[in-house]
């Protein structure tokens, strides 16, 4: 933390890696990169923060993944929900019977040793110990000390121990009012068990008598429901979804930016670089689709490559780069499911659309909607199914057979007309 406070000068500085990303600020980052703004950063982290990764997906920034797991290590079973005595001392015993250790998560100093001493009573016969940021550092010491050595079976702690350590002993993790965690909390948290071979268990618990916030819910549903070597990417990516991608030119690094929507922030945001670097910004269509946008993993089954499939979908430019795209989703991976398909319609509408009038496209499950000069729309070639309205909106089927449809209108008398541009 020495380069943050301004005051050490550091000559030919090359090279900046920021490991544990979401533990830093966007202004810690920018300032570190004011030292020198020529300086390469790597930022490394197991769940990027949504801010970071709005920017990777929409190409601002570089990203690539780790997807290979270490040898032999088995995935985490996971369950959340309401807090189940049964379950919890079923876990113990599991736990403790072959010799392991447990962390079990209390994330309110007030009340840990309440809950440290209600455990002792529980479980007369295991070694309980505290560890939590307010302990005198020598005590906090000896205390992780004992649990290293193995003196100690069950540690109550705080998330202090979110980052950092590496104990094979300890292979279960319980996890009390977890609605309160956030999801890359509880994604690190999950890290500290199942380190080695052994089969490791992470539960996490909510109070049965307190309703939650949506947010929280969907937060323990994804936590639950993680699967596979990419689990961290994905788990960014819901996260990004229930938090939103915060601010590219300003200091939130999660939010739904003031709901303004994904196409049409990026519009925004893709016309000012535009106009700063002196470049011509290119027309686009503002899309509001309400149909999940998906490239299935059963298609596309490594994370990574799906990342690069994203990027070039999100800057095509003309129908020849989506025709290209196209002809290589083919060849690499096959027929192209719907919602490929459905994804590559929606590229064209956004990208020709302009040329023919359009300036804004709704889709839902009921109907298409495209609306923008009546004059140019009305040249389109309406299909059966399709009307125009007094004010000149195209209206239509909804779903991906609508979205198909209204692409195949804006392409086909444009094929001459667009095919270069």
């Amino acid at each position: 933390h020495k380069l943050l406070q301004g005051n050490l000068k550091v000559k030919n500085l090359g090279l900046i890696i920021i490991d544990e990303e979401h533990r830093f600020g966007v202004l810690h980052k920018e300032r570190l990169k004011k030292i020198d703004p020529s300086v390469d950063v790597l930022s490394i982290s197991a769940t990027p923060i949504p801010r970071t990764l709005q920017m990777a997906l929409g190409g601002l920034r570089n990203i690539s993944m780790i997807s290979t797991p270490p040898h032999n290590r088995r995935q985490v079973m996971t369950y959340a929900g309401p807090w189940r005595d049964d379950l919890f001392r079923e876990s113990v015993i599991r736990e403790i019977a072959r010799g392991g250790q447990i962390f079990y998560v209390h994330n309110r100093i007030d009340s840990i040793e309440k809950v440290a001493l209600g455990i002792r009573r529980q479980f007369p016969g295991v070694a309980v110990d505290i560890a939590h940021g307010r302990m005198e550092e020598k005590a906090l010491e000896n205390a992780m000390s004992r649990f290293a050595s193995r003196k100690t079976d069950l540690l109550v702690c705080t998330t202090i121990i979110e980052s950092g350590l590496d104990l094979p002993g300890a292979n279960t993790l319980v996890v009390d009012n977890a609605q309160d965690l956030g999801l890359a909390q509880m994604y690190q948290l999950r890290g500290r068990v199942g380190r080695r071979e052994e089969q490791a268990y992470a539960l996490f618990f909510y109070p049965s008598d307190q309703p939650l916030h949506h947010e929280a819910m969907e937060r323990l549903e994804a936590i639950a429901g993680m699967d596979g070597s990419d689990g961290g990417f994905a788990l960014a990516k819901r996260d990004m979804e229930i938090r939103g991608g915060g601010q590219i030119a300003g200091t939130r690094q999660h939010g739904h930016v003031e709901r303004v929507g994904y196409h049409s922030y990026f519009k925004i945001l893709e016309e000012e670089i535009s106009l700063a670097s002196g470049k011509k910004s290119v027309p686009v269509v503002n899309m509001d689709i309400r149909l999940p946008v998906v490239l299935p993993s059963a298609y596309v089954p490594q994370s990574s490559v799906r990342i690069v499939i994203f990027r070039k979908l999100l800057k095509v430019s003309n129908i020849r780069e989506i025709e290209d795209l196209r002809n290589e989703l083919r060849e690499r991976f096959g027929p192209l499911p719907k919602s490929v398909d459905f994804m590559l319609a929606s590229a064209v509408v956004r990208t020709l659309g302009p040329y023919h009038g359009l300036q804004y496209v709704r889709c839902n499950l009921r109907e298409t909607c495209a609306a923008g000069e009546a004059n140019q729309i009305s040249c389109l070639p309406r299909r059966g199914g399709w009307l125009q309205k007094m004010d000149g909106t195209l209206v239509g089927p909804g779903g991906y057979s609508g979205m198909l449809e209204l692409a195949g209108m804006i392409n086909s008398p444009a094929k001459g007309k667009t095919e270069g541009l």
